[in-house]
């Protein structure tokens, strides 16, 4: 690793830590990182500032995780200063879609950890989005669960779960890691059930 990306992230890791003072002292607790390939879920998702706040949390110890945005978002001006956080760009007309984009991220870069909000609204939903789970299966790549508990202002990452294809074993593996998920949205009532309509299929 280069001098300069050496300085950029440390200059990153302390701009975070003091925005993260500013918001609350929300701090990373756990010291187990994410593997060098995973798919992160970001949980809970109920409010605007719950990617702010992971997205400042794994800068804060230095990991450059992504984050996925339409492509359109990347142009000039505002372009520059999401690709220094993480964004990456997802081209909806190319005919290999978000999964296809995401999977060939995963076999060119190392490392690639991948936030993704699995709920994919803010809303109340019942089932999650299937797009993070098929990004891991194809790609081969773990899931780690990453929480944020606004109850005690923390987050962090949990062990990192190997997919085995089978959406039943793995969704319960998944609900397992989040047993009080819930509980630790800022707005709890909009917290829907783990699941993926697949299993119901």
């Amino acid at each position: 690793m280069s001098g300069n990306v050496i300085e950029r992230k440390a200059t990153g890791s302390r701009v975070a830590r003091a925005l993260l003072r500013l918001m609350g002292g929300w701090k990373i607790e756990t010291t187990d990182m994410p593997p060098a390939r995973s798919v992160v879920l970001a949980v809970p998702h109920t409010t605007n500032m719950d990617g702010v706040l992971l997205v400042l949390l794994t800068r804060s110890v230095g990991l450059d995780s992504n984050w996925m945005v339409k492509d359109v978002w990347l142009k000039p001006p505002i372009g520059w200063l999401l690709r220094r956080v993480g964004a990456i760009p997802v081209n909806r007309r190319k005919a290999t879609g978000m999964v296809g984009q995401m999977v060939e991220r995963f076999d060119r870069d190392e490392p690639f950890q991948l936030l993704v909000p699995p709920e994919g609204t803010r809303s109340l939903t019942e089932v999650w989005k299937s797009g993070f789970y098929r990004i891991a299966v194809d790609a081969g790549v773990p899931v780690t669960p990453s929480y944020l508990d606004y109850r005690r202002r923390r987050g962090g990452f949990l062990a990192p779960i190997a997919m085995t294809g089978d959406v039943h074993t793995d969704m319960a593996a998944i609900r397992a890691a989040y047993p009080e998920a819930k509980q630790m949205a800022k707005h709890p009532d909009k917290f829907g059930p783990i699941a993926l309509s697949a299993e119901s299929d």
